[in-house]
C-alpha cells in the first residue's frame, strides 16, 4: 500500500486549486480500486473549499463506499479527525438514504 504525505502534494489546504491537485493524485487509486494511505502529518487546517474539491469531488464521482475502501488516513490530529468525521458523515448519510 502506498503512502502519500499531504504536504508533499499540496502547498496549502485552503484553496480549491490545491484540492484539485489532491483529487488528481488520489483519483488513480479509486479508478483502479487500489488502497492508498494519506498522511496528514504537519498539515495545516483544512478548509471546506479544499475538502469539496478533493475528497468531496472524489466521493461524488466514485461514491462514498469506494472512497472509504481505498483511502485511509494516518497521523491525523484530534481537530482534523473531528472535521473529517463531520465531513464524511454527511456523505455516508446520503448514501444510506
Amino acid at each position: 500500500m502506498e503512502t502519500i504525505v499531504l504536504n508533499d502534494v499540496v502547498n496549502n489546504t485552503s484553496l480549491n486549486s490545491e484540492g484539485y491537485g489532491l483529487f488528481a493524485r488520489l483519483e488513480i487509486y479509486l479508478i483502479n480500486k487500489r488502497p492508498v494511505v494519506l498522511d496528514l502529518r504537519l498539515a495545516s487546517a483544512i478548509s471546506s473549499s479544499f475538502f469539496n474539491s478533493s475528497f468531496g469531488a472524489l466521493i461524488e464521482k466514485y461514491g462514498y463506499s469506494r472512497f472509504k475502501e481505498c483511502v485511509k488516513f494516518i497521523n491525523v490530529s484530534k481537530s482534523q479527525a473531528q472535521l473529517l468525521k463531520l465531513y464524511f458523515d454527511s456523505f455516508r448519510n446520503l448514501e444510506t438514504n
